[in-house]
């Protein structure tokens, strides 16, 4: 372990002394260990101690009457569906629609669903659902969410999902594909680039 690394906030030392060795010594792959340190150092320098935004997009929803209980307010449920619509746009806008994934020889069931209700949305409201990748993926991949009444900017609810990457030639868990992995290094690559300007 690097002198640097012993000042990093326990989940970032974790993250890069055990899972990235670990990765290294098993899978040979090609993740890019130097970026993402280069990432974890940025918010270690912008006093920032737990995972940050690699990666966002928003959807918009209109509310439909089919959405709403009997007390006018949009069903509890109808939330993951908001959630999944929002998950499905963020992989899209990240170049790897589900489609494609699934034609790689992969699956990403959800393992573990949150939700946290603010206040209610109603028929007609025009919701905006912010979508955020905020961890590099591995073997699971943590997706988070906030819908907020887009007019008002008041937020609704927020919650996230968690998925496991599956073979689906066996059914068997996996590691991230490769090419999803290239993907998001590149969206921090970005990032880095980005505050080095």
């Amino acid at each position: 372990m690097t002198n640097a690394s012993r000042n990093f906030p326990k989940w970032v030392s974790t993250r890069n002394d055990v899972q990235w060795k670990n990765q290294n010594e098993k899978c040979k792959d090609s993740f890019n260990q130097t970026a993402i340190r280069k990432f974890y150092r940025y918010l270690l320098a912008s006093h920032i101690t737990h995972p940050t935004m690699i990666f966002s997009t928003e959807t918009t929803i209109r509310v439909r009457y089919a959405d709403t209980d009997q007390m006018k307010m949009v069903y509890y449920a109808k939330f993951f569906e908001y959630f999944e619509q929002g998950r499905s746009d963020l992989l899209r806008d990240l170049g790897l629609p589900y489609p494609e994934i699934e034609e790689m020889g992969y699956y990403l069931p959800v393992t573990e669903a949150h939700a946290k209700y603010v206040k209610a949305a109603r028929y007609d409201d025009l919701l905006r659902v912010k979508t955020i990748l905020n961890e590099v993926p591995q073997v699971r991949v943590r997706i988070s969410y906030e819908v907020r009444n887009d007019e008002s900017n008041e937020l609704l609810a927020e919650g996230y999902t968690i998925h496991s990457f599956v073979n689906a030639a066996n059914g068997k868990p996996a590691r991230a594909p490769e090419q999803f992995i290239e993907i998001v290094s590149e969206a921090i690559g970005k990032i880095m680039s980005r505050q080095s300007t």
